[in-house]
């Protein structure tokens, strides 16, 4: 039986990028909490994901104009960190006009063949209370859906060889970015439960 456009699309796009996960997830460039959830997931008929982030926090460089810089983790995290891992990436002399802390949370990018399939996302998302995403793409096979936490915080804590922040301040302030990345996590699990169940 020939397949209509919408099927054709869909199949090529996941073959794409199921490769491309396999391969990440070969080279571990997947948040291990995330493998065996996208696993199972990706064997669903009408929807997958690849493109994701557990949550994070990071030291990120950038320029006077708050520009990305080529190398720009000066330090990166998929789970709590110490305040001495961080000051002691602090303390280097690195070559970035500015260093941002940053805690970042969940994200996913879902591929859904048919409208129908990504309205029941969009659905499940208001359920779980989460209140940032939506469809960011629109062709037949492939209705493209961002869904994102919302336990974010960023702040410079360097700019060039100036540190902004004593110990006991980054000491506060990365507290409070553990409380929330953790909190991120417990929504996460979450997430992908009911997104298995009901999806």
């Amino acid at each position: 039986m020939t397949e209509d456009l919408e099927s054709v699309r869909f199949r090529m796009t996941k073959n794409t990028s199921m490769g491309k996960l396999a391969n990440a997830i070969d080279k571990k460039k997947v948040d291990a909490v995330l493998v065996p959830f996208l696993k199972r997931f990706n064997k669903k008929k009408n929807i997958f994901t690849s493109s994701s982030c557990a949550g994070r926090i990071m030291l990120l460089g950038a320029d006077k104009d708050e520009h990305k810089m080529p190398g720009l983790f000066a330090g990166k995290w998929h789970r709590t960190v110490k305040l001495k891992e961080v000051y002691d990436i602090l303390k280097k002399d690195l070559p970035y006009q500015e260093i941002w802390f940053k805690q970042e949370s969940f994200i996913f990018h879902f591929v859904c063949k048919n409208l129908p399939t990504a309205i029941k996302v969009l659905h499940l998302k208001a359920r779980l209370g989460i209140k940032r995403g939506g469809i960011f793409n629109i062709d037949e096979g492939r209705y493209i859906i961002e869904l994102t936490g919302t336990s974010n915080m960023s702040l410079p804590v360097k700019f060039g060889n100036e540190t902004l922040l004593n110990v006991g301040q980054l000491e506060k302030i990365i507290k409070k970015a553990n409380q929330k990345l953790t909190k991120n996590y417990t929504i996460l699990k979450k997430v992908m439960k009911e997104f298995q169940k009901e999806l």
